[in-house]
């Protein structure tokens, strides 16, 4: 097992008495994604910054830790290391990888779908250097028969449809979305989308929708889940990286470029941008309410955005080139 270290970064500063405020939660931060800067770790932060034991620390995965999901327990992360073609499962209680396990060629994005062994969930690793799916049993942490998708698979999303739970895995240099059965492993056929699809997020209501973040054509893409079929691009900020929608199912956030762009669901209309100090990786929203977006900039910064108009606040150096941000609330 791998302990913490500590990690040479730093808040910035807060206003007199911050550091006396409690623990709300802990923030995962996958920190050293991208071949020109390939390290093995990520980053534990104790949100809000400057709050009481906020020290970062730096936690050894594997050679470019790029994507990361929470197991249905919240105990565990998944990390997928793009330069290791695996998977780490780390104990967010004290911080140690407790397993690792192949993942498939490049795996580029995790998420995870009820079943496996005892319910404890499976997870579906998309693999960027083999245009496949890899799904892992979270019991038994094996990985069984993987299935064929697009090209460059860089993000993957669950829905969970009256028909059962699909996996929707976005292929970014085929500008396709393909459906993948999880009871049964099998992709259908591919839906068009924009140009370099680089994020899924999944909406209930009636119909059920996802929407894709095209990197490449600077829109936000709709898929009716009824249907399996595409609607209407929707212009937001440049080069889009991350899509949330918030808790009440209201607005979608859409991070690309230097900005946050809302997109109100009814009628997808898009609103004001938020301007960031650096392009967005990754984001993630905190709070009951959603009211908080969690940044994890280029430039190695995690910020907070005040929704629903900023400005950025106070954030956390946690260096790198941050590509994924997972929120887990602090322990009572």
């Amino acid at each position: 097992m791998l302990a913490a270290a500590a990690l040479a970064g730093a808040a910035l500063d807060d206003p007199a008495g911050a550091t006396t405020v409690p623990p709300t939660a802990v923030a995962w931060v996958a920190t050293h994604a991208v071949v020109s800067d390939p390290g093995g770790t990520i980053v534990r932060v104790t949100l809000p910054a400057g709050s009481r034991n906020t020290g970062p620390s730096r936690i050894t995965t594997a050679s470019q830790p790029t994507a990361m999901a929470l197991t249905p327990n919240g105990r565990r992360l998944l990390v997928v290391n793009e330069g290791a073609n695996s998977l780490s499962v780390v104990d967010v209680a004290d911080g140690e990888v407790v397993a690792t396990v192949f993942a498939g060629i490049q795996p580029d994005a995790v998420a995870v779908a009820p079943g496996g062994t005892d319910g404890a969930g499976v997870a579906l690793v998309a693999d960027f250097g083999s245009g496949r799916l890899t799904p892992i049993d979270l019991a038994t942490l094996r990985a069984g028969p993987s299935v064929g998708v697009g090209d460059a698979p860089d993000a993957v999303a669950v829905a969970d449809l009256p028909s059962g739970e699909f996996a929707l895995v976005a292929d970014f240099a085929d500008a396709t979305v393909h459906v993948v059965d999880v009871a049964t492993m099998r992709a259908g056929p591919a839906i068009a989308v924009g140009t370099e699809p680089d994020a899924v997020a999944v909406i209930g209501g009636s119909p059920p929708l996802a929407l894709v973040a095209d990197f490449g054509s600077d829109a936000l893409t709709p898929i009716d889940l009824s249907t399996f079929r595409s609607g209407s691009p929707v212009p937001v900020a440049g080069d889009p990286t991350g899509v949330v929608t918030s808790p009440d199912g209201t607005f979608a956030w859409v991070a690309g470029g230097g900005a946050l762009t809302p997109v109100k669901l009814a009628g997808l209309q898009p609103g004001i941008p938020v301007s960031l100090r650096s392009p967005a990786e990754a984001l993630t929203l905190a709070g009951p309410s959603g009211t908080t977006a969690w940044v994890a900039e280029e430039n190695g910064w995690l910020v907070p955005v005040p929704l629903p108009g900023g400005p950025p606040g106070h954030g956390v150096y946690v260096g790198g080139h941050p590509t994924s941000v997972v929120i887990v609330p602090a322990a009572r």
